[in-house]
């Protein structure tokens, strides 16, 4: 009886069965193609954003280095200069800078300072007092 079966005959698929499990497969593996696109032009583009983000942020930290660094420029020359007022611009570790110094009541003065790098500015704002005795009182600093 076993052998009878092994050399029974087999059914023979024609050929819209053979055609239609090809066009299954065929659409099968599209489908998974383009999830598998979606899923990595996600991931790629999702890795750019974050590397522009994280460029954004160390240029502003820069920026405010720079400012930072007019405001002392600023606070040198008012040191040097008690009754100095006006506007100058600089570079810093060639960034561009500029700072304002407006005369406020009796010996204090305030400073506006912008540090710029790429498209990114930051602003830093004191108020200082020149004194009676030598040096400066930083009263305020934002």
């Amino acid at each position: 009886m076993i052998m009878r079966k092994l050399f029974m005959a087999q059914p023979v698929l024609d050929n819209k069965t053979i055609k239609q499990n090809g066009y299954i497969t065929l659409m099968t593996i599209l489908v998974v193609g383009a999830i598998a696109s979606s899923i990595a032009l996600t991931l790629l583009l999702s890795g750019t954003n974050l590397t522009r983000s994280s460029f954004s942020s160390v240029q502003a930290a820069q920026a405010k280095s720079v400012a930072d660094a007019c405001a002392e420029a600023a606070l040198e020359r008012i040191d040097d200069n008690g009754s100095y007022s006006g506007t100058t611009n600089l570079t810093v570790a060639g960034a561009d800078c500029s700072y304002t110094v407006t005369a406020g009541s009796g010996s204090e003065r305030t400073i506006t300072t912008r540090g710029t790098v790429g498209q990114i500015t930051r602003e830093v704002n004191i108020v200082a007092d020149r004194g009676t005795g030598n040096g400066v009182i930083i009263v305020s600093w934002e």
